[in-house]
């Protein structure tokens, strides 16, 4: 995205993807399910922008662990352009 790790730190991530709201919605209804025993993993493809302004394609993976009050989400984000 050509930005560092610092200066990624505190940003909403959502921002940087081109329907950021679309991915949100997908994370909510994914915590919803996680919370019936429905899923324990979610993937999706969608769209970031750089800081230069270009766009990429990225494959968006989800993963839940439950922890003693609620679950916690890791999302992991790789290249998408072939898929």
């Amino acid at each position: 995205m050509g930005s560092s790790r610092l200066e990624l730190l505190g940003e909403n991530i959502f921002n940087f993807f081109l329907e950021g709201e679309r991915l949100k919605q997908e994370v909510n209804l994914y915590l919803e399910e996680i919370r019936k025993g429905k899923r324990s993993a979610a993937t999706t493809l969608h769209v970031v922008r750089s800081v230069a302004g270009g766009e990429h394609r990225v494959e968006v993976a989800l993963s839940a662990t439950q922890t003693d009050s609620q679950p916690m989400i890791t999302a992991i984000l790789r290249d998408g352009e072939g898929r």
